[in-house]
């Protein structure tokens, strides 16, 4: 009987591709551990400037998959110089975790109002399974428009 390797017309380096398919095969067959992934979405602002913020992240879970909302955290740049690069960054956040069926929202709100017109976010992901994360987001927060004039005459 002809070896596998002489009929294929293997070279050296493919024989040992060869040799480590059976493993290959079991670890598929057998299965691997579940593979967690929580991920942060958009963020979607619903306030305005000179008021407090209130906004969404939509959470991205893999089916059957649970968060916990200790995982999840507002954190500082490094430095803790108030700022991240040029723009302030948002400090004493309450998040809410809102779980509806399949989907989960992140709810962002502060009680102060926020000043600035332009607001760097720095969400922190720690939860076991998934490692540990940053995303950072930049938001403009819009101003009301008047439908009356301001000066009656």
């Amino acid at each position: 009987m002809m070896q596998l390797s002489r009929i294929l017309h293997l070279n050296p380096s493919h024989r040992q591709l060869l040799a480590i398919f059976p493993l290959i095969a079991l670890l598929t067959a057998v299965g691997l551990p579940p593979v967690h992934a929580v991920g942060l979405g958009e963020i979607q602002v619903h306030s305005y400037l000179n008021d407090p913020l209130a906004a969404t992240v939509d959470l991205t879970l893999s089916p059957s998959e649970e968060v916990e909302h200790s995982c999840i955290r507002v954190v500082e740049p490094s430095g803790g110089s108030g700022h991240a690069g040029d723009m302030p960054y948002l400090q004493n956040a309450e998040l809410t975790l809102v779980k509806n069926g399949g989907t989960a929202l992140l709810e962002l709100a502060t009680r102060r109002a926020v000043v600035d017109p332009i607001l760097t976010i720095l969400l922190q992901v720690d939860c076991p399974g998934t490692g540990r994360f940053v995303r950072e987001y930049t938001v403009l927060l819009g101003i009301y428009i008047l439908d009356s004039p301001l000066i009656q005459s």
